[in-house]
């Protein structure tokens, strides 16, 4: 298996898991059903991930691109 595959699915059933043990903590002072409390933590949390893996990459990511090789090279001529 391609590590970078096992990585991202060991995240998924990390972020799994903090999800239901979030719904877990809310359940056992509220005694709300279980059933929409995780219904509720997942409809929010995954949407939420993803927005601020989102704004996360596009903040990383340059506005502008410029090749390396194109860097601007200046010329100095001396006054006429």
């Amino acid at each position: 298996m391609n590590r970078s595959v096992s990585h991202g699915l060991v995240f998924e059933l990390l972020f799994s898991a903090a999800l239901v043990t979030t719904a877990a903590l809310v359940v056992w002072p509220t005694h709300w059903s279980r059933f929409w409390v995780v219904a509720a933590v997942f409809t929010v949390g995954y949407p939420l991930r993803y927005w601020v893996e989102s704004r996360r990459q596009s903040s990383t990511r340059p506005s502008v691109e410029v090749p390396p090789d194109s860097e601007q090279k200046q010329t100095t001529r001396p006054p006429a």
